[in-house]
């Protein structure tokens, strides 16, 4: 009596598993340009409306950098957020479902942030120093609100991603720790868009996203 093997079949890498990974790693490059460049010029969460006049008037050229950058990043993220989904979810997956609907938070959220930066350098010098500093308020307050949605994409990809096997199981862990330190800060938003050492907490869990990015882009290219 014969028996017959049946192998399994070769994983291969779709082109748009090639496209969609790229993109993330590009974004995170991107992100990294952008917050060096905003961590050496931007005032602080708690800054006074004269220094925040003083920013958008003598580095109106770091917002017109990030604005490009955030115009780059807009795509490549939409690009990493569809890949990954298409990758994850195979019709079963609630956990993909939870990262797309954070990644569609991203996108409705993440432009806001240069768009309030480019008002302020537009207008600057008509500013009075407290309209100056509301706006500066609003701007930290719509970046405190995107952490939400990065919670959200990241707790749900993160998961997901492992159950496919394109992350370590150390993500299993990672994701939703990321996530819980985001959503607390958006929950104390009001101390942490004021100055509050929480909004640190947020930052750290922020960290989280593009480190899952660069090592769900790398499972991706190598066909895990």
């Amino acid at each position: 009596m014969t028996t017959t093997t049946v192998e399994a079949p070769a994983v291969t890498r779709a082109p748009v598993d090639r496209v969609a990974a790229w993109a993330g790693i590009g974004f995170v490059v991107s992100l990294v340009a952008q917050n060096v460049l905003r961590g050496s010029f931007a005032p602080l969460n708690d800054a006074t409306g004269a220094d925040v006049i003083a920013y958008v008037t003598d580095h109106a050229w770091v917002i017109r950098v990030t604005g490009l950058l955030v115009a780059l990043n807009y795509p490549l993220i939409a690009i990493f957020v569809a890949g990954l989904f298409r990758r994850t979810w195979q019709g079963r997956s609630v956990p993909a479902v939870v990262g797309l609907a954070g990644g569609a938070g991203i996108l409705s959220l993440f432009p806001l942030t240069v768009a309030v930066e480019a008002v302020l350098a537009a207008r600057g010098d008509a500013l009075s120093p407290d309209i100056a500093e509301l706006m500066w308020t609003l701007h930290n307050a719509v970046f405190v609100m995107t952490l939400l949605t990065v919670a959200v994409a990241v707790g749900g990809f993160a998961v997901a991603a492992v159950e496919e096997g394109l992350v370590p199981n150390l993500f299993r862990l990672l994701g939703p720790a990321g996530a819980a330190l985001m959503i607390l800060t958006t929950a104390f938003a009001l101390d942490a868009v004021t100055g509050s050492p929480i909004f640190y907490l947020g930052l750290l869990g922020f960290l989280v996203w593009p480190l899952f990015m660069v090592t769900a882009g790398m499972g991706m290219l190598r066909g895990r």
